[in-house]
């Protein structure tokens, strides 16, 4: 698995086709990531989720990473949006493992927790089929999952949510991170009781404040390299974990 490149997108809140989503497709396509993880929020509404879907398909139909795309719902995203993407290339996980096999003989687990709300999706069920042995990375649209899992379970989680604050300010950062996590988890790669976790600042907008502030969409790359290599991965902190989950809201 050396240097396998993943790129992570969440939050999207389609609502219209614009030039940001026009860039966003180029951007995937000019990264040629090995494999792209969405961690949910395609749709902005869960009424308005024909549109969402239409662009999903429109947004991804060229973007054919090497080892797949991989996607779960979020809390705006209904059954029916799930079942529209029955067919597609973006393969969206419900509670479920599946096994990523590289070039060079490296094999992961790539694990899937269908959310729409706070502590929804079964994660036992989920990393049942996980072979121990390999590496895991989990996709789940909460940050908060990372509390939840068992130790040592998981390398790595790929979430969103949070939109990053959507508003950040000088040394406070975000206000409101939107779940059961402290305000410096909602933004970037930590460290929590050995897990990663990366939490993205997303690619679409919310309301009521249709803005961002400080806080920038952003499609990351994460390049995963072997235990013990003397290469850190770019923008990587470890922090010392901040406690457990106190509850802050959700949008």
């Amino acid at each position: 698995m050396t240097g396998l490149r993943v790129a992570h997108v969440s939050d999207l809140h389609l609502r219209r086709w614009s030039r940001r989503w026009q860039r966003l497709q180029e951007t995937l396509l000019a990264l040629d990531a090995d494999l792209v993880a969405v961690t949910g929020d395609f749709c902005d509404r869960p009424d308005a989720w024909p549109r969402a879907a239409e662009q999903t398909r429109r947004i991804f139909e060229p973007v054919r990473p090497r080892y797949g795309l991989f996607g779960v719902i979020g809390n705006h995203d209904p059954d029916e949006f799930v079942r529209s993407m029955a067919g597609t290339h973006v393969r969206l996980l419900g509670d479920e493992v599946v096994t990523v096999s590289a070039a060079g003989g490296g094999v992961l687990n790539l694990a899937g927790v269908a959310q729409i709300d706070v502590g929804h999706g079964d994660m036992a069920k989920c990393l049942s089929a996980a072979d121990p042995a390999k590496p895991t990375i989990m996709l789940a649209h909460y940050p908060s999952v990372v509390h939840f899992l068992p130790p040592g379970a998981v390398d790595l989680l790929l979430t969103g949510h949070t939109h990053g604050g959507q508003w950040r300010f000088p040394i406070v950062g975000c206000l409101w991170p939107q779940d059961w996590i402290p305000r410096p988890l909602a933004l970037g790669t930590h460290n929590v009781n050995g897990t990663l976790l990366h939490v993205s600042a997303g690619v679409g907008i919310a309301g009521p404040l249709w803005c961002r502030l400080n806080c920038p969409a952003e499609v990351s790359v994460l390049r995963l390299l072997p235990a013990g290599s003397a290469v850190t991965p770019s923008g990587y902190g470890d922090r010392p974990d901040p406690g457990p989950p106190q509850p802050s809201g959700r949008s």
